[in-house]
């Protein structure tokens, strides 16, 4: 990994950037919490150089499965699942996204390479949180991001496929699920 992001680093113009960033916390850190996810942390050229390099590594690693996958299942209909990871989706930082490798910001979409990825082989998009309502702590708007997750889809020209990501009882969270089936083109 350290290796491979020398090697990228150099090949790019950016010899400096010889390893991961070193202070982004743990498991529980907020949004400027830790140096990374403050101020010029995740969004100095090293920071938004890291987190495109990450997430570019697992769409190769995607396309590396997603070949395979069309291989043995050539006419198959096929999904991939986009975990929600709604917490922090209002902060500029999008700590949660980024660290699960979706470099996604105001200034860059990031679930589209993936989902451009997913085009490549035909894939379909299934994406969780659908039950969730929004806004809600910790800077979560699942709505937003849901509808993010479902224009990014029709983008590419893909089916939308949704799930709920905890058990809600009651008929409000089944109608919020119904008002996106209803929305899909």
């Amino acid at each position: 990994f350290i290796q491979m992001l020398q090697e990228d680093a150099k090949k790019d113009g950016h010899p400096e950037f010889d390893g991961p960033p070193l202070d982004t916390g743990g498991y529980r850190t907020q949004p400027g919490g830790a140096n990374f996810w403050g101020s010029g942390g995740w969004d100095s050229v090293y920071g938004r150089y890291f987190i495109k390099w990450y997430q570019d590594k697992l769409v190769d690693h995607g396309e590396r499965v997603l070949s395979l996958a069309r291989e043995i299942f050539p006419t198959t209909p096929l999904s991939c699942k986009i975990a929600g990871i709604h917490w922090w989706y209002m902060n500029p930082c999008h700590c949660g996204e980024v660290t699960a490798g979706y470099g996604n910001f105001a200034d860059n979409d990031g679930y589209r390479d993936i989902i451009s990825m997913f085009k490549k082989f035909n894939v379909n998009v299934c994406f969780t949180c659908l039950e969730m309502y929004g806004p809600q702590q910790f800077d979560s708007n699942p709505p937003a991001l849901v509808q993010q997750l479902i224009s990014d889809t029709e983008w590419a020209g893909l089916d939308f496929e949704g799930e709920n990501a905890i058990y809600t009882p009651g008929w409000g969270s089944y109608n919020k699920i119904l008002t996106y089936a209803k929305s899909l083109k």
